[in-house]
């Protein structure tokens, strides 16, 4: 008996065009609105990790794995995430 193993990357594979432009447009969507909330975010948790996907925001998480692990317990596929970790540090340059 074979194991069948299916990656996050392989369940993109059967998607129609449409769902996956609307997947990308999501993407984008959800990109902009954590950089629209970065300073905020970092402000109030420095050095956590949080992601957008579907309109929401999940996090904050110390570590990647665990904020994997908040995506996937709410429903979440990590795969079409956008995750950002919060440096107060970072020099951000807008060209």
């Amino acid at each position: 008996m074979t194991n069948l193993r299916i990656s996050e990357s392989d369940a993109l594979k059967g998607i129609s065009p449409q769902e996956l432009a609307r997947l990308i447009e999501m993407g984008y969507a959800d990109a902009l609105r954590l950089e629209e909330l970065r300073a905020e975010l970092t402000e109030k948790f420095p050095r956590q990790w949080v992601a957008a996907v579907d309109s929401h925001i999940v996090g904050p998480a110390p570590e990647l794995e665990e904020l994997l692990t908040m995506l996937r317990e709410r429903g979440f596929d990590p795969s079409i995430a956008s995750v950002v970790y919060l440096d107060p540090d970072q020099q951000v340059l807008i060209l």
